[in-house]
């Protein structure tokens, strides 16, 4: 697979997702470098479903993936204490590093996907995920797939582009700010 191509799944169970899946398809009739649009609905289990989904678009392209961005809803804060948590969520429920570790096999599913390029990233577009255990999971993912993982520390927009910082998780587990990239990047 010499060619990339960037994937946006688009979790539809998630309150006002519709509007994103709208806006990714209406970028992508503008643009030259379309983005694969994975409308995700989970049928039987969420992690299985998401990997399916995924691999099953990507395989009809015969290319691999440089950018992969789930477009889901987190929760932000704990209501006892306002700390964001970095819950990510996925089916319309919380997903976190306990999900990434009992279900590494199916996870690691993609890792074939992925583009050995370095900057080969995979990001999580909700709100705030790169807190407290998002942090954790994000470099379970990173050293997992052996790529970026990247997301948000703050809530994110309705837009197409990153609101705030954005922490990278790299596989070797480190992690640092950068300013996110943005989404028409081939890396």
């Amino acid at each position: 697979m010499n060619q990339t191509l960037r994937v946006d799944v688009v979790d539809m169970l998630g309150k006002g997702m519709n509007q994103v899946a709208l806006a990714v398809r209406t970028n992508n009739r503008m643009s030259a470098n379309p983005t694969v649009l994975v409308e995700f609905t989970p049928q039987g289990d969420r992690f299985d479903s998401f990997v399916v989904q995924v691999t099953r678009s990507v395989s009809m392209m015969q290319r691999s993936i440089s950018a992969l961005r789930l477009w889901a809803h987190a929760v932000v804060f704990d209501l006892r204490d306002d700390i964001p948590t970095g819950k990510a969520m996925l089916g319309d429920r919380t997903f976190t590093v306990a999900d990434v570790r009992s279900r590494r096999a199916t996870f690691a599913s993609l890792k074939p996907y992925f583009s050995g390029h370095a900057n080969t990233r995979f990001e999580f577009r909700g709100c705030g995920v790169a807190n407290l255990d998002g942090l954790v999971m994000m470099k379970e993912l990173a050293a997992l797939w052996d790529v970026r993982v990247h997301a948000a520390e703050l809530n994110q927009g309705a837009g197409m582009y990153w609101d705030g910082p954005v922490i990278e998780a790299l596989p070797d587990g480190t992690l640092r700010r950068i300013a996110g990239l943005g989404f028409d990047a081939a890396y």
